[in-house]
């Protein structure tokens, strides 16, 4: 395991469930190998992984097989199956929910969204954890995220403690089609500079104040909301137009007052599927959820969903 020793900067990087037509088969556990192998080790840094819900017992055994090879701890947020019978079985079939319009989407599979997918809990968890173990900054990544070691240590080398929040812009792969075999190359800077800018990521320092929204499901921007909220300007500002959530009695925040300072970048690594655009995304998470909640219906539980 890594060296127990108090360091300033913990990332906690949350693996979850990939879900059909959005993502390929083994996304995650590419990605994560990726990471693994390449990402360098960073100054006064612990890494660590959540491992959030996830459903197949082998993906979350080949994780924790790569996980323990490499030596990197991991706190499990175990998938349960008799939390999750106790949700509604009131699910269309996907014929039915193929034709519903977006509102009836979100709100036929909102508690289950909402425990398989663990969004903004998961984030919350990895808040709340940095503090609790006296990090000075707790940066919350979203699965298939990548630093090199050039963008963390410009991240480290302009932090300024006033503020309380870090925002880190994210670069996404798949918007030029790039391998993630790119960034083992000498000449990944210009290819990098050249894609556009995505929803950033976030870290938190010890003494902020705010945190995500778990009542956001996944697909209705859960961490916009609370870039918006914090002020922090970009596209994502353009999706408060549904700020009210689809009927989800979910009032959009706004703080006064925030010390945040945008950094540097992120990668976000490549999803191994084609079809994974912002055009498409949408509904493919959603179709990719519902396959994911038939599949469970079926294998767990023994009851056919059509």
């Amino acid at each position: 395991m890594q060296q127990s020793n108090q360091k300033k900067y913990l990332i906690l990087r949350i693996l979850g469930n990939d879900l059909e037509g959005l993502h390929g088969t083994n996304q995650t556990i590419l990605n994560l190998e990726f990471t693994l192998k390449n990402e360098s080790t960073f100054d006064n840094c612990k890494k660590m992984f959540i491992l959030n819900r996830i459903v197949s017992k082998e993906k979350k055994q080949n994780i924790i097989h790569l996980l323990n090879t490499y030596k990197y701890e991991f706190i499990d947020i175990p998938f349960d199956i008799n939390e999750f019978k106790k949700i509604s079985f009131n699910i269309p079939s996907f014929t039915e929910f193929k034709a519903y319009d977006r509102t009836q989407k979100i709100h036929s599979l909102i508690n289950h969204n909402l425990y398989l997918i663990n969004n903004n809990g998961a984030r919350n968890f990895c808040i709340s954890y940095g503090k609790e173990n006296g990090y000075m900054w707790t940066f919350v990544l979203d699965s298939n995220s990548f630093f090199t070691k050039e963008a963390f240590e410009d991240i480290i080398k302009n932090i300024d403690e006033k503020n309380e929040y870090l925002i880190i812009p994210q670069k996404r792969l798949k918007d030029n089609n790039l391998s993630n075999n790119l960034l083992l190359t000498n000449h990944y800077k210009q290819p990098i500079n050249d894609l556009p800018i995505q929803e950033p990521q976030i870290a938190f320092h010890k003494n902020s104040k705010y945190i995500f929204n778990e009542k956001i499901p996944y697909g209705e921007a859960p961490k916009a909301e609370l870039l918006n909220a914090l002020g922090v300007e970009g596209k994502w500002c353009s999706w408060t137009n549904f700020y009210d959530f689809y009927g989800l009695d979910i009032k959009p925040r706004k703080f006064k007052n925030i010390h945040f300072k945008k950094l540097s970048y992120i990668i976000r690594l490549s999803p191994f599927n084609n079809n994974n655009n912002f055009v498409n995304n949408w509904d493919l998470r959603y179709n990719g959820l519902y396959l994911l909640i038939k599949d469970i219906f079926n294998s767990h539980l023994h009851m056919s969903i059509k």
